[in-house]
């Protein structure tokens, strides 16, 4: 019987070595010079989710640039995580909604949203955003309308509990010019951000006024 089993196990071994030299027969043939070219396939256009060189606002276009800082100050503007030190950050004259908005648009935010948030914090609450792709600004219009979707868990360390979703429009009125802002007496843009600095803020973007529907 053990002979048997040991027959069997010895033509199991010769009928995958003849398959996995047949495979690799295919995969490279010598003689035809046959070779394999790796391929990374990019998954964002972050730079933390990137292979090789992050990509330029001129590679990614004036609207694509534009449309990602919209999903920023969208994102900037509700997201909530159990974390009392992150929305004080964030209500500071040097946080980045405060960089991306005028003086009466982030003062409106701070009377506003930014005390639901601090609430929420309070209470261990997890607020995710999710900016819709299709956003679009009415001929005649001053006001860019950009829908949002919110996930919200109100209990703290338990994901068996499913979020409350709740979904609604903003209307920005936002200056936009394509480039970056240029470098100051002080300091150039490639210091600020080497030194931390938000990098949403290097372009010429800003909000004016915020409507929340």
């Amino acid at each position: 019987m053990k002979r048997l089993i040991m027959f069997f196990s010895g033509l199991a071994l010769i009928v995958l070595m003849f398959f996995a030299l047949c495979a690799t027969g295919a995969i490279y043939d010598a003689a035809r010079g046959l070779v394999i070219e790796p391929w990374f396939f990019q998954t964002n256009s972050l730079s933390s989710m990137r292979v090789g060189v992050p990509a330029s606002p001129a590679d990614l276009g004036a609207g694509r640039v534009r449309d990602m800082l919209i999903k920023k100050y969208v994102t900037e503007y509700f997201y909530v995580v159990p974390d009392i030190e992150n929305i004080s950050r964030r209500m500071l004259s040097k946080g980045t909604l405060a960089l991306m908005s005028s003086v009466s648009a982030f003062d409106n935010w701070r009377q506003t949203q930014a005390e639901v948030i601090k609430s929420m914090a309070e209470d261990k609450k997890l607020r995710m955003v999710f900016v819709d792709d299709e956003m679009y600004k009415p001929d005649g219009s001053d006001y860019w309308i950009v829908s949002y979707k919110l996930l919200t868990w109100d209990t703290p360390n338990d994901f068996s509990v499913p979020p409350v979703v709740t979904s609604g429009r903003m209307f920005l009125q936002i200056r936009y010019e394509p480039g970056i802002r240029p470098d100051s007496s002080r300091m150039t843009v490639a210091q600020y951000l080497e030194d931390g600095g938000e990098p949403a803020a290097v372009f010429k973007f800003r909000v004016d006024d915020v409507v929340v529907q």
